[in-house]
């Protein structure tokens, strides 16, 4: 079904079916039993469209065309200086607000959390983390680097980041937190540590994070086994009950940056030395590459979502606007005429 409202004059919403198609009035809710020109809306200007994914590598802020892997420059860091301080290092932890369309990111050799809103095409700092004693208060038997080069994602309002510290023996580790932000998606209100159950095997060096609107975040890691060596992993870990552990879900896996198409269906990923970009079946693990990344980055340390961008006007809605004008300007008002007796029921008033 296809559904299109114009919220500029309220004109009547086309509903179109198979064979019918209704114009209805956004007040009287009656119907009108029209031509079949919505049907148009079914073929081409319906069509599944490319996603894009916001990537970020060494110095800049990127999207990336979910078909074709080409990369384009969004914003570049490099010569950044919020405040008179300029950025330290790569930028990672990326994760994408929707609500207040920005990408969210970390300073990998400092504190300070940045966002690039899509909509202003405009960059500042949202906190530092040195505020909040969750994140720099000692770890036992490990070393916080101020290393904030992990995975990330956003959910529930909130942004869910990594820290890698470097324990005694050299390896890293992870820990995870939540940063929930105020009503108006402008400063963290608190930070806090996530604790897991289990030993937390797959929080080592990352790979990236991906999460799914029930909860559900994939991670992809590397970890150093005593048994087995070095291990590349993909898992799984319900972000809503942690308490519960992570689930593995392959071992050789490599080492990917991850974002989910919209529908939370697909898990994009690419590898940052290869550029190898492609897929990741969530129940196998199992990567399958459609191509490498061209253009503006041929590597991306992190992915964050995807989203569908809204598509230029088609012919055919440029007719449905011109026919409901033709209606509007007759003087038929849909709220005044009395659909056609048809076996279909009515919508509901």
């Amino acid at each position: 079904m296809i559904v299109i409202i114009n919220m500029i004059n309220h004109l009547p919403i086309c509903l179109s079916y198979i064979n019918y198609c209704y114009l209805v009035n956004l007040n009287g809710c009656r119907l009108l039993r029209a031509i079949s020109f919505c049907a148009l809306l079914t073929g081409s200007a319906a069509s599944s469209r490319a996603e894009i994914i916001y990537g970020v590598d060494a110095s800049q802020l990127l999207s990336v065309d979910s078909t074709t892997g080409l990369t384009t420059r969004l914003f570049d860091l490099s010569t950044w200086a919020p405040g008179g301080t300029a950025w330290t290092g790569d930028a990672n932890a990326l994760a994408y607000d929707a609500y207040a369309q920005n990408l969210i990111f970390s300073e990998v050799n400092g504190s300070r959390i940045g966002i690039y809103n899509t909509s202003t095409l405009t960059a500042s700092v949202l906190a530092d983390l040195d505020m909040f004693g969750s994140v720099t208060s000692a770890v036992i038997g490990g070393t916080v680097d101020g290393n904030m080069g992990g995975g990330a994602f956003f959910y529930n309002n909130s942004y869910y980041f990594t820290v890698e510290d470097v324990d005694g023996g050299g390896a890293q580790h992870s820990r995870m937190f939540r940063a929930n932000l105020n009503a108006s998606h402008t400063a963290f209100t608190s930070v806090g540590l996530i604790t897991f159950g289990g030993d937390n095997p797959w929080l080592g060096d990352f790979g990236d994070l991906a999460a799914i609107n029930n909860g559900m975040v994939y991670g992809s890691t590397v970890r150093t086994d005593t048994s087995l060596g070095v291990l590349y992993g993909l898992w799984s870990v319900n972000i809503e009950n942690p308490e519960a552990g992570f689930t593995t879900i392959n071992t050789g896996t490599p080492h990917s940056q991850l974002a989910f198409s919209t529908d939370g269906a697909t898990l994009f990923a690419t590898q940052f030395l290869s550029g190898s970009f492609g897929t990741i079946n969530l129940a196998t693990g199992a990567f399958t590459a459609t191509g490498t990344l061209s253009g503006d980055a041929i590597g991306l340390t992190d992915m964050s979502q995807a989203f569908s961008p809204v598509p230029e006007p088609s012919s055919a809605l440029l007719l449905v606007a011109g026919l409901m004008l033709l209606f509007r300007r007759r003087g038929h008002a849909v709220s005044r005429i009395t659909t056609e007796r048809s076996s279909r029921p009515e919508l509901p008033a």
